[in-house]
């Protein structure tokens, strides 16, 4: 306890010497441990060359977080397409024929689908990529049963009419094996998160320079600064067009920026007319939470 407040007296000392203008570190090694007196030299010297001699660190400002949020509107939409063909549903021996009867109708329907969002639904060549095509075979006791997989990664402009392309594939075997996955192009991605890092640190900035006011302190230097943490994430907005149909009860759907349209179904039951949503906008959110801590000072009076 003797050697704490010997240290302690020490400290005032040394800021008063600081204070007056002059540097006075000859202390008596046999009062403190090397790593005290060492660290009553890194003190001061800090003190000296960050403020020039006008401002002495009388505490911390600790951990402040700030965290900076930017929207944005996605560019596109992904979705992946499957289509499985059974070789049993031309032999039921799956024979080497079957499974080429499999490959050929499980390639024409892919092949006519593919046409029909390039000349119906606009979907750039390019943007249309095969994410998998296999003959998986199962072998069993009985039997052996191969089946054609066919999968499509799809990228949609946000006002493509996607309730269209799900209405095209219901009389199909083509199934969505991923629904829409929404995304930004990697450029705006890039400049979102440096605009969401610029808004964090000034929300650390604001928060700290609220305490030190209210507080009767001054706010220091930026002591250190760390990321917390970043994120991704897809927020609906809420935005709905609605359009009249008359049908069966099986509402239209058309996910993606909001399109006009009008859908009519039709049913033996004689038409009906109803209002629903056809469309729901999304918006990406790119978060940066950061902390930061400062030093408190007091400025030397001479």
């Amino acid at each position: 306890m003797k050697k704490l407040l010997l240290f302690l007296l020490c400290i005032a000392v040394m800021r008063a010497t600081f204070a007056e203008g002059r540097v006075s570190l000859n202390l008596d090694a046999s009062k403190y441990e090397p790593a005290q007196v060492q660290l009553l030299k890194l003190m001061y010297e800090r003190e000296q060359l960050q403020y020039k001699g006008n401002y002495m660190i009388t505490g911390k400002l600790k951990d402040l977080r700030g965290k900076g949020i930017v929207k944005l509107v996605p560019d596109y939409f992904t979705v992946t397409f499957e289509l499985r063909t059974n070789a049993s549903k031309f032999s039921l021996r799956d024979t080497k024929e079957a499974k080429l009867k499999a490959t050929q109708e499980n390639s024409k329907v892919m092949g006519e689908f593919i046409n029909y969002l390039v000349t119906e639904i606009g979907v750039k060549p390019e943007n249309i990529v095969t994410s998998q095509y296999s003959v998986e075979t199962e072998r069993s006791t009985a039997r052996e049963e191969a089946e054609v997989v066919y999968g499509l990664d799809v990228k949609f402009e946000p006002t493509a009419n996607i309730g269209a392309v799900y209405k095209k594939i219901e009389p199909t075997d083509v199934s969505i094996k991923k629904g829409i996955q929404y995304d930004v192009s990697e450029e705006r991605k890039q400049e979102a998160k440096l605009l969401a890092y610029e808004y964090a640190i000034k929300n650390i900035m604001a928060q700290a320079k609220t305490i030190v006011k209210n507080a009767g302190l001054e706010l220091g230097d930026m002591e250190s600064f760390g990321i917390y943490k970043s994120d991704v994430r897809i927020v609906p907005k809420y935005n709905y067009e609605y359009a009249e149909y008359e049908g069966d009860g099986v509402e239209p759907s058309n996910v993606g920026t909001v399109v006009k349209e009008t859908v009519v179904y039709k049913d033996l039951g004689g038409p009906r007319v109803e209002t629903v949503p056809i469309a729901v906008s999304k918006e990406m959110e790119i978060s940066e939470e950061v902390w930061a801590t400062f030093d408190l000072v007091k400025k030397v009076e001479r």
